[in-house]
């Protein structure tokens, strides 16, 4: 074989394996994104279930102490009514199990699988959920999301679920870029529905609820234990234990910030999201941040306050 067309083929060989080494790169992000992106839909779960638990918890300390403190009347011992908490989860969760739907089809693509339909509810199941939470979340007056943004989100929590049947139906092996470019504007979407849902400052949305429900708790336990410390009838051993019990009780509260290291996953998702839509040289890194994010929620999730 002559020299030069030695040499030519050894530079295509070569343009060839870095070709193949970007595509495996790609496809390791994306498989990574779907994984984490599964990850995220639980430990977004376990942190609401936490945050609604200390909710429910600064609920039932309002009217105990109002009763100890000598309250007129008897407090009702009815089951507490939804909090803001739980109302938000009921936002999220049809929003987090579109996104999963669609992570399951990302990651088929990923590995080069045929795309399978995903099991579970569809769009517009998931889509009316999502409008009938909101509606309960507007009228207890914690957030009422723009009309534009709800719209889009709906829209796009449908597009999502729907997504797996949709390349399931067309058939072949889809491109990867091309099937997260497709989904990216939904993605985005959701996203920030459910940011604002969360609140996306400090103060605003489920965030700006649980800290006045927090503020309020501790300013309640300081009046009461001044009022354990003004009662002379009141031994310095049974003082000891009231606060003991109180001490004891706000250990479980979860971490202060649980909420908002929510919407920094979020902020994650979308990011590394974006990265793998746009086929960008940092998609794998983005997805990392994306993943630490997932830990760090997951992390203040078990931890306890004082910790």
């Amino acid at each position: 074989m002559r020299p030069a067309r030695l040499a030519s083929l050894l530079v295509l060989l070569a343009a060839a394996g870095c070709a193949q080494t970007g595509a495996r790169t790609d496809s390791s992000a994306a498989s990574r994104f779907a994984s984490a992106l599964g990850n995220a839909d639980q430990a977004v779960e376990a942190a609401i279930e936490r945050m609604d638990g200390f909710e429910r918890t600064a609920l039932r300390e309002e009217v105990a102490i109002a009763f100890a403190a000598g309250g007129r009347g008897v407090p009702g011992l009815a089951p507490l009514p939804a909090g803001a908490v739980e109302a938000a989860g009921e936002v999220l969760d049809p929003g987090f199990a579109a996104l999963s739907a669609y992570a399951h089809a990302l990651g088929d693509v990923a590995e080069g699988e045929r795309v399978e339909e995903a099991p579970g509810p569809g769009g517009t199941e998931l889509s009316q959920a999502m409008a009938q939470a909101l509606d309960r979340l507007a009228a207890a007056g914690v957030v009422r999301v723009p009309a534009a943004q709800r719209e889009a989100g709906l829209a796009g929590v449908a597009a999502l679920a729907d997504l797996p049947q949709s390349l399931a139906r067309r058939g072949g092996q889809p491109g990867l870029a091309a099937v997260a470019a497709e989904a990216d504007p939904s993605l985005r979407a959701v996203t920030a529905l459910l940011r604002t849902v969360l609140g996306t400052e400090t103060g605003t949305g489920t965030r700006g609820v649980i800290r006045t429900r927090r503020e309020a708790l501790d300013a309640q336990h300081r009046r009461f234990l001044e009022a354990v410390q003004r009662d002379s009838r009141i031994g310095a051993g049974e003082r000891y234990s009231i606060f003991r019990s109180l001490a004891e009780l706000r250990e479980e509260d979860p971490a202060q910030g649980t909420l908002a290291a929510i919407v920094a996953l979020l902020d994650a998702l979308e990011a590394a999201h974006a990265a793998l839509a746009a086929d960008q040289s940092d998609a794998a890194a983005k997805v990392g941040a994306f993943e630490a994010a997932v830990t760090e929620l997951g992390a203040r999730t078990a931890s306890s306050r004082r910790s």
